[in-house]
C-alpha cells in the first residue's frame, strides 16, 4: 500500500472539506476584507498629515495586521489538527 505524501497544498485543500468548511470560507472572506483594510489603512497612515490621523491609522494598521495573523494561525492549527487525526487513524 503506497503512502500518500502530504504536501502543503493538500493540507490546505483538506481544511475546505472538513466539518468547518463553511466557517473556513467565511474566515477567508473576512481575511480578504481585513487585508484590503490593512493596505488602505497603511496608505492612509502614509499620507496622513496630523499626529492624530497618524495615531488613528497606525492603530488601524496594527489591529488589522493582528487579525490577519490570528486568522493565519487558526488556519495552521486546522491543518495540524487534520494531520494529527489522519496520523491517528492509520
Amino acid at each position: 500500500m503506497a503512502q500518500k505524501k502530504e504536501t502543503l497544498m493538500t493540507m490546505l485543500c483538506d481544511i475546505f472539506t472538513g466539518p468547518l468548511k463553511n466557517l473556513v470560507y467565511l474566515t477567508m472572506v473576512f481575511g480578504a476584507g481585513f487585508a484590503v483594510f490593512f493596505i488602505y489603512s497603511f496608505w492612509q497612515f502614509w499620507i496622513a498629515e496630523s499626529v492624530n490621523n497618524h495615531l488613528h491609522w497606525g492603530l488601524a494598521v496594527i489591529l488589522s495586521g493582528m487579525v490577519i495573523m490570528l486568522m493565519k494561525i487558526w488556519f495552521w492549527m486546522l491543518m495540524m489538527r487534520n494531520s494529527i487525526v489522519r496520523a491517528l487513524e492509520k
